[in-house]
């Protein structure tokens, strides 16, 4: 059950990771 946490907690990570870089990009 714990790890069902962190998965998601990773997930989430790399969707914000992807919204950076997405962002930078557009800045770029």
């Amino acid at each position: 059950m714990r790890q069902k946490s962190i998965l998601t907690e990773a997930r989430q990570i790399e969707r914000a990771v992807t919204l950076i870089n997405l962002g930078a990009r557009l800045q770029v």
